[in-house]
Order: C-alpha cells, then structure tokens, then sequence
C-alpha cells in the first residue's frame, strides 16, 4: 500500500487505454502498471507457484469500489495491452521511476521516520526565498496539518507525531530574531498529499524551493529574491527550466524512506520542468 505518482503528460498510450477502458488516460495506464507490479512482487516472492493463487481485487464498480476473486494469472494476463505501448516509453521526458511506464511510481506506507525528518532537515529559513515562499502559503493556504493527523491514527505514518522545526524570523535587515515559527511535517505533507486535485506545475516549484531542493546558479537560494522567482516562472519548459534551475538532493539514499522522498521531489521536479501535473493519489 502506498501513494500513487503520476505525471499527467498527455501521450498516445495514454488516449488509447482511455479510449479501451472507458476513463482518463492517467487513470486507466495507473491502475494497469499497478496491477502488474503487485503481480509481479507476488511472484518474486513467492515464486512461479503463485500465479494460480486466488486474490481478492479492488476494482472500480459503477457504484463505487467492489471486491472481485481473481488470479495472479489473470491479473497479469489483463495487463498484455502495456506491452504493445511500452515503445512510446523510450525517449518520454516524464518516464522516470523505470524504463517503462516510468511516469508512474509510487511511495509505499508507514512513511518512516527518517523520510520524514530527512524532509523537514530541509526546509529552508524564513530569511531565504524558499522559507518565505513557504511561510506565505501556510498562511494563505491554511495549512495548518489538521487533515493529515488522520493518516497518523491510520498507521500511515511511522510516528504518531509529526516532527517540528522551529524557524527564527527577523525585522528586515535585523540580526534580532523578531519571533519563532514552528513548521511541522503534517504542514509540508498536507500540501502534498490533501490539495484534492493534481498538483499545478508553479506549485511543485515551490514546494521545491520550501525543501532546498533547487540549485539555481550552483547553490540554493539564500535570500528573497523577486527576480529570481520571475525568472523561474518565465522560464519555458523543458530545456530552459533544467537550465534554469538544477535538481539536487544529494545521492540516492541507502535508506529506503528517504530514497522515497528523494523521488517525490523528484517528480515535483519533472512535472514543473516538463509544464505536466503531477497527480499524487494518496
């Protein structure tokens, strides 16, 4: 169990799973790769002797989801149509979680208590342009973490509390700290994971910029700075935005939590350079 990425870049896989299954292209093309990677974890764990092993499915009913018995065979079977689109996969800008249908990937629950406090490491200071943007739309957005203390007593989180940092905030140019902020991971997450709708590419960088996750001249922005901003919004995608701005996190992870987070920012990534929303269904 986990939340589902994926970049909605519009593509001719996409057009002809929604013409054949009957809903959107992003929909349709999630819900079959996921339903050949659990068949294939199935099987690499338990070996050949699975695919006769009868599963129960959760499918989309004309009245809400429905239970359905099922196979591994025969969910493997029904996922035969990917084959004959993986081709287009090959040069696709938004393929990035594998080599085929990589527009689509996912982050597996509990979210561990190292993804979570490697994430908050990087929020940036109220005094940067990161931690500015961010404190902004806390207060215009209203996140104040209360719709993802749920998830918690759902088990989806490792820790039953999120964690906190504390920012220190100062009168322009004044080295006295004027008031201290507390952040916590609930805020971060929530305007991730309970926006409602597909993230707009303008929101992914700023999720970015709050996280450090952006070098833009060789470094992370260290002060608020509206040209700078301007110049990332004019930026045209693709090239230019890659030019723009570069994506650093550091290395992949050893740990497989934060190695989650690390592709999560990436796909924030993807989606702003590639102009695509990035659907996070959680």
């Amino acid at each position: 169990m986990g939340a589902d990425l994926m970049l909605c870049l519009g593509c001719d896989p996409k057009e002809a799973l929604a013409e054949r299954e009957g809903e959107s292209g992003d929909i349709a093309l999630l819900q079959l790769a996921k339903r050949r990677a659990q068949a294939q974890g199935i099987i690499a764990a338990h070996g050949e002797e699975a695919l006769d092993a009868e599963v129960t499915q959760i499918v989309a009913g004309r009245d809400g989801p429905e239970e359905r018995q099922t196979s591994i065979r025969e969910m493997l079977s029904s996922t035969d149509v990917l084959d004959k689109y993986a081709p287009h996969c090959e040069h696709c800008p938004a393929s990035i979680f594998d080599e085929r249908f990589g527009c689509w990937g996912y982050i597996p629950y509990p979210i561990s208590e190292s993804a979570e406090r490697w994430m908050m490491s990087r929020v940036q200071p109220p005094d940067t342009l990161g931690g500015f943007l961010m404190l902004a739309a806390i207060d215009d957005f209203g996140y104040d973490g209360g719709s993802l203390r749920a998830w918690r007593e759902r088990g989806l989180f490792e820790l039953p509390e999120a964690p906190t940092v504390s920012l220190a905030t100062r009168e322009l140019e004044s080295p006295v700290v004027s008031e201290m902020i507390t952040v916590s991971a609930d805020q971060i997450f929530q305007a991730l994971f309970c926006i409602g709708e597909p993230l707009d590419p303008v929101h992914c960088l700023g999720v970015l910029l709050w996280l450090g996750a952006l070098h833009i001249g060789g470094s992370v922005p260290d002060d608020i700075d509206p040209a700078l901003l301007r110049a990332l919004n004019d930026a045209k995608p693709g090239g230019a935005r890659q030019l723009a701005a570069g994506f650093d996190v550091g290395a992949p992870s050893d740990d497989a939590g934060v190695l989650s987070m690390q592709r999560l920012l990436l796909a924030l990534y993807t989606s702003w350079v590639i102009d695509a929303p990035l659907w996070i269904d959680a």
